[in-house]
């Protein structure tokens, strides 16, 4: 699982730069990366709407 938590005033920036930096170290990644995984996604809000934290956990192989 991963959690990630974003400020209140740059939610967007930060988020921004964790795709940007995650994208640059999947490229580094060798052998090439796997397909991506089946995966649940919560996304939750501060009280004034902005983004708080966006928690990934992988799905269960059937």
């Amino acid at each position: 699982m991963a959690i990630v938590t974003f400020s209140n005033d740059k939610a967007v920036a930060e988020a921004r730069a964790l795709a940007t930096t995650l994208t640059l170290w999947l490229r580094e990644q060798e052998p090439p990366t796997e397909p991506v995984a089946p995966a649940t996604v919560k996304f939750t809000y501060h009280d004034d709407g902005a983004l708080g934290s966006v928690t990934v956990t992988l799905d269960e192989p059937k």
